[in-house]
Formats: C-alpha cells, structure tokens, sequence
C-alpha cells in the first residue's frame, strides 16, 4: 500500500490491538484522505515523523 504524503493528515501513536499490517503494539495511526486510516508500527517511529513532517509539514501529530 503507497499512501501519497500530501494527503496524510494527521499521525497519532496508538497501542491499539484491532487487526492492522504492524506486527507490534507500539504503533502509528495514519489518517489520510478525508476518512481514511492505517495503523504501521516503523522501526524507528520518531525518524519516520521526522522524515514524513519534513515533506509534508501541515500534518497534525502528538
């Protein structure tokens, strides 16, 4: 799945335990689209926001 970065909207830890691709617990909702979410667990999580607000900086995060 390929999630185009401008329409990320928001990006929210979350140890939610509904079936998602992470394989960990320790993850990252994605909210994309107007109604869209996908639920990823990256290796490094602060790395990755880091990388995602740098192309993308509008994107909400806690």
């Amino acid at each position: 799945m390929q999630i185009p970065v401008d329409s990320i909207t928001q990006v929210e830890a979350t140890h939610n335990p509904i079936s998602s691709p992470a394989l960990s617990l320790d993850r990252l909702l994605v909210r994309y689209g107007k109604y869209d979410s996908v639920l990823i667990s990256p290796a490094d999580r602060a790395g990755f926001l880091a990388a995602l607000l740098q192309l993308n900086p509008a994107i909400r995060h806690d």
